[in-house]
């Protein structure tokens, strides 16, 4: 019988299809493996003052004029963690990373304090007054960012680091990837939080 079937053209047409068709599909696989568009994340925050509480009885907490309650400063190590460079036209208006105060928590500053790539221009994105913050939202634009080019934004704001709610939606991409400490600590990355 196995004798049959290996004289049999037909059975070895169904081979020769089968063995092309694997191949196509393990080429396919490969090339989708290698083409990622990701953007990884690190956050860590900081509580400076928590509830207008301090050791001297006379001292006040002011930012820009007024009395605080809360202040938190809070870090994002933003960076390119797929295979491909990303450009502003991979992303939903072209928004690199963004971050929004929620629960009545309030953003008072603004920073990039550090860049692996002055070249990509990374940025805010300023309001028509000028600002860094608008609506209670920063946003970051940049021109790309090659495999592993990123930047850490710090906020200073009022309520917790939960408070703190960042997005980025790259488009045909995966979601924004969280990255734990111990993940994070392994890495070999210029950017320090």
């Amino acid at each position: 019988m196995l004798q049959k079937l290996m004289d049999s053209p037909v059975a070895w047409l169904v081979l020769a299809i089968i063995s092309v068709v694997s191949f196509i599909i393990a080429i396919y696989e490969i090339v989708k493996k290698k083409s990622v568009k990701e953007l990884s994340c690190y956050d860590s925050s900081y509580v400076i003052v928590k509830n207008n509480e301090n050791s001297i009885s006379k001292m006040a907490i002011m930012y820009d004029g007024k009395e605080v309650e809360n202040v938190t400063i809070s870090k994002f190590a933003i960076w390119n963690s797929g295979t491909e460079m990303l450009s502003k036209e991979n992303f939903v208006d072209k928004i690199f990373f963004q971050a929004r105060a929620e629960s009545n928590a309030k953003i008072l500053d603004a920073q990039i304090i550090e860049k692996t790539n002055k070249n990509n221009k990374i940025d805010f994105v300023k309001s028509e007054n000028g600002s860094l913050i608008n609506e209670n939202t920063v946003k970051i634009t940049f021109d790309y960012a090659d495999k592993q080019d990123g930047c850490v934004l710090q906020l200073l704001h009022t309520g917790k680091g939960s408070d703190i709610s960042p997005d980025s939606v790259i488009k045909g991409g995966e979601e924004l990837k969280w990255v734990n400490k111990d993940h994070y600590n392994n890495k070999k990355r210029i950017i320090i939080l």
